[in-house]
């Protein structure tokens, strides 16, 4: 019996539907589309983390000792007299700017012939000032115009009522001694009136006090046919330099002072050199007292409320480095639209007895606190904070802020240790921030 084979049958092949060749097209097209999507998403996330990672600009914070202050700018005010030149001639130092002087000493000469021409440099006769003994000598002196040394200098003479000073005539002198008796007598005299509340008597003292000094205590027992020696009347720092407003800015002045003169009056120091020609009555030099000065500024209202309920300060000033002097609120004036602030200063400073207008940081508090720069602040919905940036990723971090100074903001809420960002406007919450411990050290 024959076997039959199988047979293939060829079919023919079936198309699909339109509709089904549209759902592939669709498919594959979309399916393309999500992954170019999510290709160019993880490109561009990578980018624009490497970017920020270059422009972030971060601070790390921590708690810091802070300083509540305010910059002003006003004078210098100073217990100093000018002594004039009692003859014309040409001038020679006896001492070094800024030495400590007592009373009776020989400041300085006026000779009738330039120093060169007198065969003979004066500069070479600068006495060697003992600073120890002359502070001595100044503790003595002021021991014994408040009264201690009744003995050397009495008080009041007794039967002869207020102090009486004779008349001379301009070529009359007195004896260095009577000189240092008569000022003492009338430093004393003006502290008592002050201490009692008589203004018109220290006026009047003053007034003598100072008469006595311009005019009878520029000694002429050394005046000859060549030369006049000056003798310091007050003791002090000498000061070479004048500007003018020695007799406007004066410690029984402050109280009258208003912030518009501080700035009316323009200080035009000036100095007469070794060998120069001066004219008769021109001011010399000046004696400054170095154990008591002031500092006049204005400031507005509301810092002048603020100094009111501080006794004292601190104040660091222009001229000199860094350096912190405790000083005393001494007086304040309230004005219209400002406040007139002086403090009064006992320390002496470097070269404090040249300048008159100078600048100077009013330090009235201090503070600690975690502070942030004030560009890191910014206000998302409603509520204020900073971007902190937390395994790479950057955070909003809600704070309240405390005080406000210069350029930091003390805040809280925030710890130390914390990276901030203080560009915050180039970035977004849940940014992610690529190798930032390479882009701080960039």
């Amino acid at each position: 019996m024959r076997k039959k084979h199988l047979e293939l049958i060829r079919g023919e092949k079936k198309e699909g539907t339109p509709f089904k060749k549209f759902m592939k097209k669709t498919a594959v097209s979309l399916l393309i589309i999500f992954i170019v999507f999510f290709l160019a998403r993880a490109v561009f996330l990578w980018g624009y983390g490497m970017a920020g990672s270059s422009l972030v600009k971060t601070v790390v914070t921590e708690e810091k000792l802070l300083e509540e202050k305010v910059t002003v700018e006003g004078v210098i005010i100073r217990d100093e007299k000018v002594v004039t030149s009692p003859q014309e001639g040409y001038l020679v130092w006896a001492l070094e700017e800024g030495a400590r002087v007592g009373v009776g000493h020989v400041v300085a000469e006026i000779v009738s012939r330039p120093p060169g021409d007198i065969g003979e440099s004066r500069e070479s006769e600068v006495p060697f000032v003992d600073n120890e003994e002359q502070d001595l000598q100044d503790k003595k002196e002021s021991d014994s115009s408040n009264g201690r040394n009744g003995d050397k200098y009495p008080v009041e003479e007794s039967n002869q009522g207020p102090l009486a000073i004779e008349e001379k005539n301009e070529e009359e002198i007195f004896d260095p001694k009577e000189i240092e008796y008569r000022t003492s007598v009338l430093v004393n005299r003006l502290r008592r009136a002050l201490s009692e509340g008589d203004m018109e008597k220290a006026g009047d003292y003053y007034a003598r006090l100072k008469d006595l000094s311009q005019e009878q205590l520029i000694v002429h027992s050394s005046l000859h046919s060549t030369s006049s020696k000056i003798i310091s009347p007050f003791s002090g720092i000498v000061s070479y330099y004048t500007d003018g407003l020695e007799d406007f800015f004066q410690p029984a002045l402050i109280q009258f002072l208003s912030s518009q003169q501080l700035g009316f009056f323009e200080a035009e120091a000036q100095k007469i050199d070794f060998g120069e020609r001066i004219g008769r009555g021109l001011p010399i030099f000046k004696i400054v007292d170095n154990y008591i000065w002031y500092f006049t500024a204005s400031v507005t209202p509301s810092q002048g409320e603020i100094l009111k309920e501080k006794r004292r300060v601190s104040l660091r000033f222009d001229f000199v480095s860094p350096h912190d002097t405790r000083v005393e609120v001494y007086h304040i004036e309230e004005e219209e639209d400002k406040t007139l602030v002086t403090f009064k200063i006992n320390e002496q400073l470097n070269n404090f007895y040249i300048y008159r207008q100078v600048k100077a940081e009013v330090i009235y508090d201090h503070l600690k606190g975690v502070t942030v720069p004030k560009e890191a602040l910014i206000t998302k919905e409603e509520e204020t904070g900073v971007y902190t940036i937390e395994r790479a990723m950057v955070r909003f971090r809600p704070v309240k802020v405390k005080r406000e100074l210069e350029e930091e903001l003390v805040v809280e809420g925030l710890p130390a240790g914390r990276v901030v960002i203080y560009n915050p406007r180039f970035f977004r919450e849940g940014q992610y921030i690529s190798s930032l411990k390479e882009s701080q050290e960039r």
